[in-house]
């Protein structure tokens, strides 16, 4: 027989997780947010760890009619977005494995890196510049630039990001922003 009962489903738990990590970060992070999207003109995110993705905690939109959004609460892989790669370059390889082997390295886009080689080539190339580009490898037409945000630990504990569309953000654009 079935129970008429209900409880709190993934979902609510989810949500209420994300609406907590806002309000620690939210506070501290705004005004950074809002000063990068006065200098830039693009959107500007955080985000942290979510399991084997991302989740944005806090974004300011663009003033520009063309622009990227990602609302807060919004989940995304790790792979093929600049705040996920940021915090992949920090993991140590026993974990990198076991979260590309759990979460796969799924073709969003035709420039999204999906073979694991690839995959590690490129995030030495974050650890060396200290940032990390999404090339239209989540969203055709969108490119992101993240730096991860350090806690007490010394680990990556969020990501900081700047979004746009590709035809502002061009490579001569990259090393500004």
């Amino acid at each position: 027989q079935a129970s008429k009962r209900y409880g709190v489903g993934r979902g609510i738990a989810d949500l209420n997780r994300a609406m907590l990590l806002k309000h620690e970060f939210s506070q501290h992070a705004q005004p950074y947010l809002e000063r990068l999207v006065d200098e830039t003109k693009e959107s500007a995110s955080l985000a942290a760890l979510y399991g084997t993705s991302i989740i944005y905690l806090n974004h300011v939109e663009s003033p520009l009619i063309m622009r990227v959004s990602t609302p807060v609460g919004t989940l995304a892989p790790l792979h093929c977005t600049a705040s996920g790669k940021v915090f992949l370059a920090d993991f140590g390889p026993e974990l990198f494995e076991e979260v590309v082997r759990f979460s796969g390295l799924e073709a969003y886009t035709g420039s999204t890196i999906s073979t694991r080689d690839e995959l590690v080539e490129h995030l030495r190339g974050v650890e060396r510049q200290g940032y990390a580009l999404d090339d239209e490898e989540y969203e055709q037409g969108a490119r992101c630039i993240a730096v991860g945000l350090r806690g007490s630990s010394g680990a990556v504990s969020a990501a900081i990001s700047i979004s746009g569309p590709s035809i502002r953000m061009t490579d001569d654009r990259v090393p500004e922003l």
